[in-house]
């Protein structure tokens, strides 16, 4: 990212407001597309801030840190920084509790079933743990 945009974004993480959060990680899923994007995320903590969100978010800041992980996890590199940052769990339990959720099911802005959900979220563990 241009002019430092990343040390910007990677902090809102944090940040106590839950729709902040959303846009940060709304953001990051987007921005980690990119392949150089995907380095200066790791180098950057932004493997840890997005497990965090995943363990501690609502559904939605869930399944934005589950598509960056996911789309991090396409660097080999980042595939065992995710395992090793404990970031297998929570992407289990959280494509588990999108499977069970009557919460997430309701959620008028998300327009997936809770079953397709759940896939992505498995698909999205298999793309972390898959082999080179």
């Amino acid at each position: 990212m241009e002019l430092g945009g990343l040390g910007l974004l990677l902090p809102l993480t944090k940040s106590s407001d839950l729709e902040v959060k959303r846009l940060a990680a709304h953001a990051l899923a987007n921005l980690s597309v990119n392949a150089k994007n995907q380095v200066l995320m790791a180098e950057k903590g932004g493997i840890e801030m997005l497990i965090d969100l995943l363990q501690n978010g609502g559904f939605a800041i869930q399944q934005q840190a589950a598509k960056s992980l996911a789309n991090l996890g396409v660097n080999q590199k980042n595939k065992r920084l995710i395992a090793v940052a404990g970031g297998l769990r929570p992407l289990i339990e959280a494509g588990l509790w999108a499977c069970g959720s009557p919460t997430a099911s309701s959620t008028a802005s998300l327009s997936l079933s809770p079953l397709p959900r759940c896939f992505v979220c498995l698909l999205v563990c298999l793309i972390v743990c898959g082999s080179s």
